[in-house]
C-alpha cells in the first residue's frame, strides 16, 4: 500500500518563513506529487527556473474546467471562474488584458499617487492621535489600499469592511462553508455591478471611467467584463497589497540595520519593496495550470494533461536564483522574484501595488522614527486557512 501524497499548501515555517519542505524538494524531488486540500492531485515544482517556466510558457494553460481539475476548496475558488482574466488563455486573455493595462497605466498610477499619499497621511494622523501603540494591520495596512480603491471606483469608505469579508471568501480554504462562499461571491458581484452602473450615470470613479472609455481596435469592453475587472482589482487591493504593507513594516522593524539604511538612503525604497515581496510573498502558494503537451523542465518532465503548481514562496528562496536567499537584504540586486507572476499573467496592477507600498512604508517610517514591534517575528500570528499569507495583527509601539 503506497503512502498518499502530502497535502498542499504545506504549513509555513517559524517566523513567517516558507515551508521547510521546499528546500528538500528543490534538491531531491524537484517535481513531486501533492494533493490539494480537498484531495485533487497536482504536480508540484519548487525550483525558480521551473516555476518561471510554468508561469510563462503558453503551453501551461490556466483553463481548468475539465473533470478532476485541481481545486483548493469545494466551493468556487480562484481557479473556478471562467469570466476571470486569471483563468483565461490567449487570445481572449490578451484582449481583456489590454483594457486593464490601459486603465492601470503608469500615467494613471502616477496621477493616483495623490490619493495614496493623502490616504496614507490621514491614517498616520489617526495613529498619532491615538497615542503610543497600534495594530498596523487593522489601523494601517488593511484600510490603506481599500480606501485608495474606494476613491478610484467611486465607492463610500464605509464599504471597505464588507469588501474585506467578500475578498476573504474568495481565498478561504476552511473558514466559510460552501453556501456562504457562493452567496458572498454573488453579493460581491452585484455590488460591483451597481458601482459600474452608477459610474455610467455620474462618472464617479476614475478607474471605472478609464475602463469604460477605453477602446482598442475600435471596440470597448463589455459591461460584464468591466464588472469582473473591477471586482478583481478590489480583491487584489485588499488581499495582496494590504498583506505586503504589513509584511514590509514587520520585516523592516525586525531588521534595524536594514531600516537604518533605508532612512539614510531613502532612494532604497524601491529595492526594499522588491525584497519585501520576495522574502514574504503575499500570494505564496501560486495557482495551478495544466500542461497541454509534454514539457521538459529542469527537474524533469510534466506530461500532457497533468496539472502543475509552482509555489512562489519556494521559487523566491531558490539558491540557484538568489545569493543567500534566506537573508533579508534591501540592497539585493538582481532580484528576479516571482511575486507578481511572470509572462502573460504578470500582475496588471503591479505598478499600483508598488506605488502604494513605497508611499506607505516610507511615510510610516518617516512619521514614526521610534516605531518598534511589540513582539518578535516568532511571536506574530498568521491567518490560517487562506490562500493568501496574511498577518492577523502587527502590534507596534512608539
Amino acid at each position: 500500500m503506497t503512502d498518499s501524497p502530502p497535502r498542499f499548501p504545506f504549513p509555513s515555517g517559524a517566523a513567517g518563513e516558507p515551508s521547510t519542505e521546499y528546500k528538500g524538494l528543490r534538491e531531491d524531488e524537484p517535481i513531486s506529487e501533492v494533493s490539494c486540500p480537498i484531495g485533487d492531485p497536482v504536480r508540484l515544482v519548487c525550483r525558480h527556473a521551473d516555476v518561471t517556466a510554468v508561469m510563462s510558457d503558453p503551453r501551461f494553460s490556466r483553463r481548468l474546467y475539465y473533470p478532476g481539475a485541481p481545486r483548493f476548496t469545494a466551493a468556487r475558488d480562484v481557479s473556478s471562474d471562467p469570466e476571470s482574466i486569471l483563468n483565461m488563455d490567449p487570445p481572449e486573455h490578451t484582449r481583456i488584458r489590454r483594457f486593464l493595462q490601459h486603465a492601470v497605466s503608469a500615467r494613471n498610477v502616477r496621477s493616483w499617487r495623490r490619493h495614496i499619499q493623502r490616504t496614507t497621511d490621514h491614517l498616520l494622523d489617526a495613529l498619532a492621535a491615538r497615542g503610543g501603540s497600534a495594530d498596523l494591520v487593522t489601523d494601517f495596512a488593511e484600510p490603506l489600499p481599500n480606501l485608495v480603491m474606494c476613491a478610484l471606483v467611486g465607492a463610500p469608505a464605509k464599504d471597505c469592511t464588507q469588501w474585506q469579508e467578500w475578498s476573504n471568501m474568495t481565498v478561504s480554504l476552511t473558514k466559510y462553508s460552501v453556501d456562504e462562499v457562493r452567496a458572498g461571491l454573488k453579493a460581491f458581484e452585484r455590488y460591483v455591478a451597481d458601482l459600474v452602473r452608477s459610474n455610467a450615470a455620474t462618472g464617479d470613479g476614475e478607474l471605472i471611467s478609464s475602463l469604460r472609455e477605453a477602446h482598442i481596435d475600435g471596440e470597448g469592453l463589455a459591461e460584464h467584463r468591466i464588472v469582473r475587472s473591477v471586482r478583481g482589482l478590489i480583491f487584489a487591493a485588499y488581499e495582496t497589497t494590504s498583506s505586503a504593507i504589513a509584511h514590509g513594516a514587520a520585516l523592516l522593524l525586525a531588521h534595524p540595520e536594514q531600516r537604518a539604511a533605508l532612512r539614510t538612503h531613502p532612494e532604497l525604497i524601491g529595492p526594499a519593496v522588491e525584497e519585501i515581496l520576495r522574502y514574504w510573498p503575499p500570494f505564496a502558494h501560486g495557482v495551478p495550470r495544466r500542461a497541454t503537451e509534454d514539457i521538459k523542465l529542469s527537474g524533469g518532465c510534466v506530461l500532457a494533461g497533468q496539472a502543475v503548481i509552482g509555489p512562489i514562496a519556494a521559487a523566491n528562496r531558490d539558491e540557484r536564483a538568489f545569493t543567500d536567499p534566506d537573508t533579508f537584504d534591501i540592497r539585493r540586486h538582481p532580484n528576479p522574484h516571482l511575486s507578481f507572476g511572470q509572462g502573460a499573467h504578470y500582475c496588471v496592477g503591479a505598478a499600483l501595488a508598488r506605488s502604494e507600498l513605497e508611499v506607505a512604508l516610507s511615510s510610516l517610517l518617516a512619521r514614526f522614527p521610534d516605531l518598534a514591534l511589540s513582539c518578535s517575528l516568532e511571536g506574530l500570528r498568521w491567518h490560517e486557512g487562506f490562500l493568501v499569507r496574511r498577518l492577523e495583527s502587527l502590534p507596534v509601539t512608539w
